[in-house]
């Protein structure tokens, strides 16, 4: 599965960046006692949390991925938007601007990948050896895409998220689930798993490997391992980076997002 974000030899964008050191300052300096937010990124697996009731969350992610060794693709950034529409359920959209560079000749193509709209549902509570479990579902929209990056097809994609607290410093989140192309209608199987560490008040790390498998195709396995730094309550930065194991992979890719809860 080739997603992508920043831009290669270009310097990114100083109009996106002001804001979000303004922002991210507000935050630190009005963070209320609750708990950390609970974001779907930088890992490839996605938290079973959901986002509170009437609680709004955007995740912005800047990612530079070399998808093959003639491509390189970037979004600029991936938008995802939550919001909390019941306690336990949350609805979504996503929007990925997209620019893939063909090393061969220089081609450039830059568009809107198909926006994306679905939902997060809590199923249980976690409890022992019991994970804490979510469905998780979105599809992409043709029509909502540009013309270069518009498949034949919806672009449907469907998880069960599982999560278990091992104790205050460790989790293990997993998901399994399966996601369609757009190009054809045959469904490609993923499976991630990624602890994660709470290092002090404000850091966090992951490790992970994840994989897409469908059938007729190579499969693609590929590892990554990130940092987040929360500011406050309500906002957190986050780098990562990643390759793949398997040809099929992408080579690597490196990304860098920030997330805010309003």
């Amino acid at each position: 599965m080739k997603l992508v974000c920043d831009r290669g030899n270009t310097p990114m964008r100083p109009r996106i960046f002001i804001p979000i050191v303004c922002l991210l300052t507000t935050l630190q300096a009005t963070a209320q006692d609750d708990e950390h937010l609970e974001a779907d990124r930088p890992s490839e697996s996605q938290s079973a949390q959901t986002v509170d009731r009437h609680a709004f969350q955007i995740e912005l992610g800047l990612r530079r991925e070399v998808a093959d060794p003639e491509t390189v693709d970037y979004f600029e950034p991936r938008t995802v938007l939550r919001y909390g529409l019941l306690e336990g359920f949350e609805l979504r959209a996503e929007v990925q601007p997209l620019t893939e560079r063909h090393r061969d000749g220089g081609r450039t193509e830059t568009g809107l990948r198909p926006i994306e709209l679905g939902f997060k549902a809590g199923l249980w509570k976690g409890k022992g050896l019991l994970p804490e479990a979510a469905l998780y579902t979105q599809v992409g929209i043709p029509k909502f895409a540009s013309e270069a990056f518009r498949p034949t097809y919806a672009e449907p994609r469907i998880r069960l998220l599982l999560e278990n607290e091992i104790n205050q410093q460790w989790r293990l989140n997993y998901n399994i689930g399966a996601e369609w192309s757009g190009e054809d209608t045959k469904p490609q199987w993923l499976y991630t798993l990624s602890p994660e560490v709470t290092l002090g008040k404000h850091w966090e790390a992951f490790a992970e490997v994840y994989g897409f498998v469908q059938g007729g195709a190579l499969p693609e396995h590929s590892v990554d391992a990130g940092l987040s730094y929360f500011i406050g309550k309500k906002g957190k930065v986050d780098l990562s980076t990643g390759a793949g194991l398997t040809s099929a992979a992408p080579v690597n890719f490196v990304a860098l997002g920030f997330s805010v809860k309003l």
